[in-house]
């Protein structure tokens, strides 16, 4: 799958966009996750991707180490986070590759179960508790 960079600032992160903000809107998950970190790169900035299972193709192991490399080039270690459909990602094989390879890579991951994975979430950095807040609307 290809994956794109959304610059327009506080727009909806579509399905295989990922972007850079203060402040990250991601479009509605009916089956989808997203991932986010601190940016390594940036001074308070979260960086986030929307991943969808099937578009074009299925989501694989390439996609897995796509995305992987991605969190490498823009995310700090800690605080990684994995939300959404979940549960429709644990049969996946590439999903399974995905978490391990970041966990290789050193990452802390962070799988945040959700009520009713499905909906539109915002994603916020804490400053007061230097975690990465996700909320679900």
């Amino acid at each position: 799958m290809h994956y794109t960079q959304n610059t327009i600032r506080n727009s909806k992160i579509k399905e295989n966009e990922w972007a850079i903000s203060n402040r990250l809107n991601f479009a509605a998950f009916t089956s989808c996750i997203g991932i986010v970190g601190y940016d390594q790169k940036s001074n308070g900035a979260l960086w986030g991707i929307h991943l969808v299972q099937a578009a074009e193709d299925f989501f694989n192991e390439n996609d897995a180490q796509t995305v992987a490399g991605l969190v490498e080039n823009y995310c700090e270690k800690e605080n990684i986070k994995i939300f959404g459909c979940l549960s429709a990602w644990k049969s996946n094989p590439a999903y399974d590759k995905l978490k391990s390879s970041l966990v290789d890579k050193g990452f802390k991951v962070e799988e945040v179960n959700t009520p009713k994975d499905d909906g539109v979430y915002t994603v916020t950095y804490n400053t007061i508790t230097s975690q990465i807040d996700i909320v679900k609307s």
